[in-house]
C-alpha cells in the first residue's frame, strides 16, 4: 500500500476544507484513545490543534489526509518496530509518529522499485496462471483494503482493468452501461474543479500549477479525470459485493 504515493489525493499543505482538517484530527484522537474528561482538558486540546495543524503542514506538508492516517493506524499497531505507545497529541508526538512513517514509506518504495525492476528483467519467468495470480491476490487485498478503510488507495487503475479483462466489470455499447460511465466521468470532473479551485498555496509557481489544473479538468483535458472516474467505478463495484455478502474471493 505504501509502495505508490497517492497522487490523486492533494497534499495537506494545500487542504483548506475544515471538516478534512477535523475528520482528520478526530480519527487520530479516535485512534490514540484520547478523551477531554474536564474543560481544561478540552481547552489543552483546542488550544494544541492549530499548532499541529501548522506543524504537519510546514514539515510534512508533502502528505496527504489518508497518508497521515495511516502514519498513526501503524503507530497504534506497533508497525514501526516500537514499544510504547504515547496516548497525548503534541508536536513531539506527532513528529515521531510522521518520521517513523516517511522513514517506513522510503524504505517500502525502495522494495517495490527492486521488485519491479526484477520482474523487468525476467519478463519470460512468470507464467500467464502466475500473473493471474499474482492479480488475484492484488485486487483481494485492495478489496480487503476498501473494507477496513472505504478508501481506495493508489495504485488501484490495473485493478480496474483486471476486473474488466475477467468480466466482472463491464463496458459495452449498452445504452445504459455508457450513461453510467458518462455519469461517473462527470463526477470525477466536478469533484476535482471543485478540490483543486479550493486549494491555496503560498508559492506562486504552485498556485499557478492549481489554476492551471483547473482549466484542464473544466476543460476535459485532464488525465486526473479518468483516473478519479476509475476510483468511483471501483468503489461502486466494491460497495455492490459488499451489500451481496460476496467473498470476493469466490467469483475471482
Amino acid at each position: 500500500m505504501l509502495a505508490v504515493i497517492n497522487e490523486d489525493y492533494p497534499k495537506v499543505r494545500t487542504v483548506i476544507d475544515k471538516n478534512a482538517i477535523q475528520g482528520l484530527f478526530q480519527y487520530i484522537l479516535a485512534i490514540l484513545n484520547i478523551k477531554a474528561n474536564s474543560k481544561e482538558e478540552q481547552d489543552n486540546l483546542d488550544f494544541q490543534m492549530p499548532i499541529i495543524l501548522d506543524f504537519i503542514k510546514t514539515k510534512f506538508g508533502s502528505l496527504t489526509v489518508p497518508e497521515i492516517k495511516e502514519a498513526f493506524k501503524m503507530y497504534v499497531a506497533k508497525d514501526f518496530g516500537h514499544k510504547d505507545i504515547f496516548r497525548t497529541l503534541d508536536t513531539i508526538v506527532v513528529s515521531d509518529v510522521l518520521n517513523c512513517f516517511v522513514g517506513y514509506r522510503g524504505d517500502a518504495l525502495r522494495t517495490y522499485s527492486q521488485k519491479v525492476q526484477l520482474l523487468k528483467n525476467k519478463p519470460n519467468e512468470m507464467t500467464e496462471q502466475e500473473k493471474k495470480d499474482l492479480m488475484t491476490d492484488a485486487i483481494i487485498n485492495k478489496f480487503e483494503r476498501y473494507k477496513e478503510t472505504k478508501e481506495i488507495d493508489e495504485p488501484f487503475c490495473h485493478i480496474l482493468e483486471e476486473l474488466i479483462e475477467r468480466g466482472l466489470i463491464k463496458i459495452t455499447n449498452n445504452p445504459k452501461n455508457r450513461e453510467y460511465y458518462a455519469e461517473k466521468y462527470d463526477i470525477a470532473r466536478k469533484e476535482l474543479s471543485v478540490e483543486y479551485a479550493k486549494m491555496k498555496s503560498v508559492d506562486k509557481k504552485e498556485r499557478l500549477m492549481f489554476k492551471e489544473e483547473v482549466v484542464k479538468i473544466l476543460n476535459s483535458d485532464s488525465p486526473k479525470i479518468k483516473v478519479r472516474q476509475f476510483r468511483l467505478v471501483l468503489t461502486d463495484f466494491f460497495n455492490k459485493q459488499i451489500q451481496l455478502g460476496i467473498d470476493i474471493k469466490t467469483i475471482l
